[in-house]
């Protein structure tokens, strides 16, 4: 009972243990997933959203550059052009690349509030540019070319200069704004890339753990099972050596009381009856006393013959003589006689002389069932069979009476059929109990004989 509640114990322990390791498991692994979603959903809400803010302003300075070279190289196209068929085409080339890079300066300076002075002053810058050179390009040739080289070289030069200065001053800011964000981002994946592998490795140690607990517990439940199976394995032995010691008791006793029974009861039986016949046959005896005489030598004669019954149903002196055949057979016979009942008995290749433990296993279940069919069937014939076959031999009797519940073979009502497998089960043998077609109940025993 002890290794049963530490058993329980051990269990209990384990499960509770298991429980909470497992769900500790499970909330770290939801947790490094939701800090995983968090950090992604930041990345790209922030970071990843300034990333494409920057790219877009990047591209508007861009596409400004390209506007402004386009335009300065036109401005000077038509200034030192010497055809002038090809001054008004650079012209309207100029102005159309002029309005895109003035357009895309302004929408720079929308989304870049935070260089709102610098795209101011490049504005500034464009303008001043734009009205020296709109003026110049608007000259006929003879003035251009007196004004051409003098203007572009000493004045639009450097305020282009200083223009393409403060755009690549707004360019150099936007790129190192950008590689700030990437170094921001970088910070971020790294810092949370090192919170879930550390997470992760929790994670790996918790479930070794919980492997390790397992293995250990399963290890102590084994242990604890092959200790409980050990001591129910030496119960069993040890009940069935008591049970083998109580059925040999049983039987010493049954011969000792039968003994007695035979040599004292039965020697007084025959000296009453003897002297009741000496008494009946003196002449002085009157009629009244040689029939009260034989009346009672009667009842006399039926309880000697009670007795030898019961000495015999104790142990049966015919099973040593005439072996295990002869004993049922000659019990058969009896009872058929005793109670009116059709018994019919077979038998088939049975030898004369059987191991005395199996002969006595054999008959006890025969009386065994051969009562229970007696007082429980309500049957009017009862059939025994005794055979060897295959080193095996059966015994089975069967009746025709009212059958039985098989649910009642596991009760406490049932001793009869538990003395009967114990017996059994001494010897190597088995029992079997099944309900009869069309109506009664079947008893088969089955004992393995040693080899000779």
């Amino acid at each position: 009972m002890m290794e049963i509640h530490t058993s329980r114990g051990i269990r209990r322990k384990a499960r509770l243990v298991l429980t909470l390791g497992f769900c500790a498991l499970l909330a770290l692994v939801a947790a490094i997933g939701i800090y995983a979603v968090n950090t992604l959903e930041r990345l790209s809400s922030g970071e990843v959203s300034e990333v494409a803010r920057q790219s877009a302003r990047n591209a508007l300075l861009k596409q400004a550059d390209e506007s402004l070279t386009l335009a300065t190289r036109s401005v000077r196209d038509c200034l030192l052009g010497l055809n002038e068929s090809q001054a008004e085409p650079h012209r309207a080339l100029a102005r159309e690349a002029w309005s895109r890079a003035e357009e895309a300066i302004r929408n720079y300076r929308n989304v870049a509030r935070n260089r709102a002075e610098p795209a101011g002053r490049l504005l500034e810058e464009l303008s001043q540019y734009w009205q020296l050179a709109e003026r110049t390009i608007k000259l006929d040739q003879e003035h251009r070319r007196t004004a051409a080289t003098t203007t572009f070289a000493s004045q639009l030069e450097p305020l282009r200069d200083r223009f393409m200065a403060t755009l690549e001053e707004l360019q150099q800011l936007d790129w190192e704004d950008l590689r700030s964000v990437a170094a921001r981002s970088e910070g971020i994946a790294g810092v949370a890339k090192r919170k879930m592998w550390a997470g992760v490795g929790v994670s790996c140690v918790l479930a070794l753990l919980i492997v390790l607990f397992t293995f250990w517990n399963l290890k102590r439940l084994e242990e604890s099972a092959i200790a409980s199976y050990a001591k129910a394995a030496n119960a069993v032995v040890e009940l069935g050596n008591l049970s083998e010691r109580l059925f040999r008791s049983q039987e010493d006793e049954r011969r000792r009381i039968a003994r007695e029974i035979h040599d004292d009861f039965g020697q007084r039986m025959a000296t009453l009856l003897y002297e009741l016949s000496g008494i009946a046959e003196r002449g002085d005896a009157t009629p009244e006393i040689r029939a009260a005489t034989d009346s009672t030598r009667q009842r006399l004669s039926d309880l000697a013959n009670d007795l030898q019954n019961l000495s015999r149903g104790l142990h049966s002196a015919v099973l040593d003589k005439i072996g295990l055949e002869g004993a049922i057979r000659s019990d058969c016979a009896l009872v058929a006689k005793r109670t009116n009942l059709e018994v019919n008995f077979q038998s088939a290749r049975l030898p004369r002389r059987l191991p005395e433990e199996i002969a006595l296993c054999v008959y006890r279940v025969y009386q065994e069932a051969m009562q229970n069919a007696l007082k429980h069937s309500n049957s009017k014939r009862i059939d025994v069979s005794i055979a060897l076959a295959d080193a095996r031999l059966t015994l089975d009797v069967r009746d025709y009476g009212i059958g039985f519940d098989p649910a009642s073979l596991g009760s406490h009502r049932s001793l009869g059929l538990v003395s009967m497998r114990e017996r059994l089960r001494m010897v190597g043998g088995e029992l079997a109990v099944r309900p009869s077609a069309p109506s009664g109940t079947e008893v088969e025993a089955s004992v393995p004989l040693p080899v000779a």
